[in-house]
């Protein structure tokens, strides 16, 4: 096995947070007219350490103590669990696309949160990724096509991904077609004004293209897909960026697909 992925299965995730904390890995946003070309997806380098460093901020949850003692973290891991426990009431089954979903930690933090639960967990994402993510974690399965994802799922889940996607309508119209009951979007910078626009997401590791979602927006894009608005969430009041126009905090939405109206047809 390749020695990165052992160092990162025998590290605690707080040493990785503790390296991010004093190599001052917080993003730095700058605003661009317009979306730059030939700059997609979710890394810079696709570097294994910077694959394995994104994916080891997820926090470990134990059954009965406090979901995060960070309370950012606390709400976005407070917002999947709500998305699932929802999703399993209605279905009788656990289901999970995550797309974005880098190695899969979401499979353990869903585990965690729901012990002895059967969950069919499936993530989306991009080819190296994935290829560290099936070694890790062979329960899960990876994709690097959404043709290739059942249309059994009953909840997908967008986390920190969605708005990395140059031409995420499209993108979001094709996890729509998946007919999942639930869509979490969340961990996304949203504003009310001005519309959505561009920005350059910097770290000491990577430089990514991102959008900050005017919050009508991406609700009239999944309303145009066949979702109807469950709730808004918040993760973290405090803007990243207070000098971006519209001064963006980081949030997310719950949606639940729209029945079809078949009696507007009947005779």
């Amino acid at each position: 096995m390749d020695t990165n992925l052992i160092i990162r299965a025998l590290t605690p995730p707080a040493v990785y947070m503790l390296r991010d904390k004093l190599l001052s890995t917080r993003a730095r946003w700058e605003h661009l007219p317009d979306w730059p070309l030939a700059e997609n997806g979710l890394y810079d380098s696709n570097s294994t350490s910077e694959i394995l460093s994104n994916a080891a901020r997820i926090p470990s949850v134990t059954l009965t103590g406090p979901l995060s003692k960070v309370l950012t973290h606390h709400n976005w891991i407070l917002q999947f669990w709500i998305a699932a426990l929802l999703a399993k009431q209605e279905f009788g089954k656990m289901s999970i696309l995550d797309f974005g979903g880098c190695i899969g930690d979401y499979y353990d933090l869903a585990q965690a949160l729901m012990p002895g639960e059967h969950i069919e967990f499936h993530v989306l994402d991009l080819p190296k990724v994935i290829e560290i993510g099936a070694k890790l974690r062979p329960h899960v399965t990876f994709h690097t096509d959404i043709e290739t994802v059942p249309t059994t799922i009953n909840l997908i889940t967008a986390i920190s991904s969605l708005h990395y996607i140059e031409d995420w309508r499209t993108t979001l119209r094709q996890l729509a077609d998946l007919h999942a009951g639930y869509i979490l979007m969340n961990r996304m910078p949203l504003i009310d004004n001005p519309s959505t626009y561009p920005v350059m997401q910097k770290t000491k590791m990577s430089k990514n293209p991102a959008w900050v979602f005017n919050r009508s927006d991406l609700i009239e894009a999944a309303t145009n897909s066949g979702y109807s608005l469950v709730r808004e969430f918040l993760n973290d009041p405090e803007s990243p960026c207070p000098k971006l126009p519209g001064c963006p905090t980081i949030g997310g939405f719950l949606f639940r697909s729209t029945p079809v109206d078949t009696t507007a047809h009947s005779t």
